[in-house]
């Protein structure tokens, strides 16, 4: 399975709060593909990114630099569409071809 990862920087001005969490978790829901988050400003541990309690646990808010990593048949138009709802990309994407599942 391949699995991508990019890093972004959290431009809403809520942060993952409330709506701009909600609305996330609906878009990362439409997607077949295991979809994690993690806040490395916050150094916490990646989370389920079709939970809004995980998403919300992530603490993520306006300025933060977070990991969206996706894993299954549709990663790629995820982590496009996930990432346009977050803000501006703070690095590339990285993919990794293997049978481990996102982190």
């Amino acid at each position: 399975m391949t699995t991508l990862s990019v890093d972004l920087i959290v431009r809403h001005p809520e942060g993952l709060h409330a709506r701009p969490a909600a609305a996330f978790v609906r878009q990362a829901s439409a997607f077949q593909a295991e979809l994690r988050i993690q806040n490395l400003s916050r150094n916490t541990a990646a989370q389920n990114a079709k939970s809004l309690v995980a998403v919300l646990s992530a603490a993520a808010n306006c300025g933060h630099r977070v990991r969206l990593t996706a894993g299954g048949p549709d990663a790629a138009e995820a982590v496009a569409a996930l990432s346009a709802l977050l803000g501006d990309p703070a690095g590339p994407v990285v993919e990794a071809d293997d049978d481990s599942p996102p982190q």
